[in-house]
């Protein structure tokens, strides 16, 4: 069974706007979750069943679901309020490396979406510790596997 994510593609040349004090030297890059074999990207004119023109497949196995985003800045220039995200929930922390932006329960209410700085393990377990691309510091706890919400794997905008 596999989820359809339909959507139409427009680029925004604004939205790869760079602020002058942003140094990208020190981001890490996500790691790839689907291989390039994985990714199917096809047409109605090609014989595949959608509602716009272009489409990605992500199996259900994977468990993927759409995010939305507060307006917290705290991830600019990657996405803000007006961007959309695929996120994926991940079966073990195996699946959850440095780099990667997860959603994760600050408390019963608030869910965070921040890049993983590092992962580790202590007498209680796997954590990670995160922080905002935009935030000069980081989230200042260590974030438990159970807290994990999703790993996003795609930006929609």
């Amino acid at each position: 069974m596999l989820i359809i994510a339909a959507f139409t593609v427009y680029i925004n040349i604004t939205t790869y706007q760079f602020y002058e004090k942003a140094t990208y030297e020190d981001k890490l890059a996500p790691a790839d979750y689907f291989n390039e074999s994985q990714i199917l990207i096809g047409t109605k004119e090609e014989g595949y069943w959608t509602q716009s023109d272009y489409y990605v497949l992500i199996p259900m196995n994977q468990k993927p679901f759409v995010s939305k985003f507060a307006g917290t800045g705290s991830m600019r220039p990657l996405f803000d309020e007006q961007s959309n995200a695929i996120e994926i929930e991940p079966k073990s922390p195996m699946e959850i490396h440095a780099g990667d932006i997860i959603s994760y329960k600050l408390n019963e209410t608030d869910i965070i979406v921040h890049r993983i700085l590092s992962t580790g393990t202590d007498n209680e377990g796997w954590f990670a510790i995160a922080k905002g691309d935009n935030n000069p510091i980081d989230d200042g706890h260590k974030i438990r596997f159970p807290e994990v919400n999703g790993k996003m794997v795609m930006v929609i905008y």
